[in-house]
């Protein structure tokens, strides 16, 4: 994805400024906060919805899932 998003001037203006408005730096973005609760999180998504398929559940209605972040250093990103 960063590859991506560096492959143009445009793209990465884009991708910075996205990036900042978040209040982060863009080194920040892609080496504590991508790594750390994008891309675990995108696997546990990926896992999920192929456990679903195969096994033909339906998915929890999101809207339903009552939830509390826990982890400090994320609320700390913020």
């Amino acid at each position: 994805m960063k590859a991506e998003i560096e492959s143009t001037e445009e793209s990465y203006a884009i991708g910075k400024t996205l990036i900042e408005s978040a209040g982060m730096t863009w080194d920040q973005y892609w080496n504590e906060y991508k790594p750390t609760y994008e891309a675990p999180a995108h696997l546990i998504k990926i896992n999920i919805a192929e456990y679903l398929a195969e096994n033909n559940i339906e998915g929890p209605d999101a809207s339903s899932i009552k939830y509390e972040i826990l982890n400090e250093e994320y609320l700390d990103l913020f």
